[in-house]
Order: C-alpha cells, then structure tokens, then sequence
C-alpha cells in the first residue's frame, strides 16, 4: 500500500469488519477445534479510485490478536495499545465461564475484537505500522514481520 497521505489512519481508508467467524478442527486432534474471524478491508468510497487500495479478507485466530498485540507493546511502549477481550468471558450474573467456543461467546468476542481492530487502525502511528498494515490486508506477511523483528518472544 503506497502512502496517501501521511495523515490518514487505516480507519480512514477502509471499512474494516470483522464480518464472521467459524470453528475449525486442528489438524492435530480432531477433536480439537479453534475459532477463526474474517477481517474484512474494503476500500472507503472516497479512496476507492486509488488503484494501490484493495479489498483484502483474512481469518485470523484469537492467538493472532494476541501476537500482534503483544509485538505493539513492546515496540511502543510509551502507547497506550487497545486491550484485547478475555480469551473466556464471564458474565457477573452467571458464577461460571461459558464455554469459549459457545455461540454467544464467539459472537461477543467478534463484537470487542473488531473494536480493538478499530481502536489501533484509528491511532496514527499504530495504524501506520507495518505489522498492523499486513495484519488486516497480507495473510501470512505479517508473521514474518513480528518474528524477524524478536521484540517478542515466542
């Protein structure tokens, strides 16, 4: 993505969603499953006669989040960055957690990560990052990025 203009955020470019999630089986153990999210970029109305801007759609694992959020803490550390939703929700009328796969649960963890992807796409210097950037438009760029740069530890 070339550099429109140096005061634009990501939230300014796209409309950014996450629009669904669905369980998946780890190749591993089938009776193991994950849930992955579909971040979808599409290219605000304004923008879209830039031929650099794309549509892009990505799945993206809780522990994705989790990765990149952690890689921004340590490279900015003087930022506050967004705050992920619990990996298990808990609701103060109910004494135990659901379980982190219910439908309720997945659809409420959708909702709080699709704002903390709003929240860093609309902070100037974390949404000009170049992790964030391939996080949201490359499917596995950003990885390389986050593990060549040994902020974090794996």
């Amino acid at each position: 993505m070339n550099e429109l203009n140096s005061t634009l955020t990501l939230i300014d470019i796209y409309d950014i969603q996450i629009s669904n999630s669905e369980r998946r089986n780890s190749s591993i153990a089938i009776q193991d499953s994950y849930i992955v999210y579909l971040i979808e970029c599409r290219p605000r109305t304004s923008i879209s006669s830039n031929k650099d801007i794309q549509s892009s759609s990505v799945f993206r694992r809780y522990s994705d989040f989790e990765t990149l959020r952690n890689y921004l803490v340590a490279k900015y550390s003087w930022i506050v960055v967004p705050v992920l939703p619990e990996k298990t929700i808990s609701y103060t009328w109910s004494k135990s957690h659901q379980d982190r796969t219910s439908v309720e649960v997945v659809e409420r963890r959708r909702i709080l990560l699709e704002r903390f992807i709003h929240d860093l796409c609309s902070h100037r210097t974390l949404s000009s990052d170049t992790a964030v950037k391939t996080f949201l438009l490359d499917n596995d760029q950003w990885k390389h990025i986050v593990d060549t740069s040994h902020l974090i530890n794996k």
